[in-house]
């Protein structure tokens, strides 16, 4: 991306459209199931889980330890730059009817879900 010009957080955007469509068998099983996947996506990587809280309209994973310094310098990343791959996602969550963010909190990324005003209408109505 950066010998493109663009930014990593378009690339990684780009990414979660490219993935997006392998998430569709979890479409409906609510913010938790999604916020486990993408946290179980970060463990794969080297991650540490350490909390996964949250129902089917609002879920938070917070993941921490990854990258090590080891890996940011072998990509020649920073932390800041490694961050931007959170922006993955967005566009996943999107085509599940869900809203995505991530937050840096010290060590550790926090990653949330949920779902979108018509969906937590339409799971009140129990639809």
């Amino acid at each position: 991306a950066r010998e493109r010009g663009e930014s990593l957080e378009d690339a990684a955007r780009f990414a979660g459209r490219i993935f997006a469509p392998g998430w569709e068998s979890e479409r409906g099983k609510g913010a938790r199931t999604i916020a486990r996947w993408a946290a179980l996506n970060a463990v794969t990587c080297g991650a540490n889980v350490r909390q996964l809280d949250g129902d089917a309209r609002r879920a938070e994973a917070t993941v921490a330890g990854w990258p090590s310094e080891e890996d940011l310098a072998s990509f020649g990343l920073t932390q800041e730059e490694a961050d931007a791959l959170n922006e993955l996602y967005g566009p996943i969550a999107e085509r599940l009817g869900l809203r995505s963010a991530w937050r840096r909190d010290g060590d550790a990324v926090v990653m949330s879900f949920s779902a979108r005003e018509s969906e937590r209408g339409a799971a009140g109505r129990g639809t």
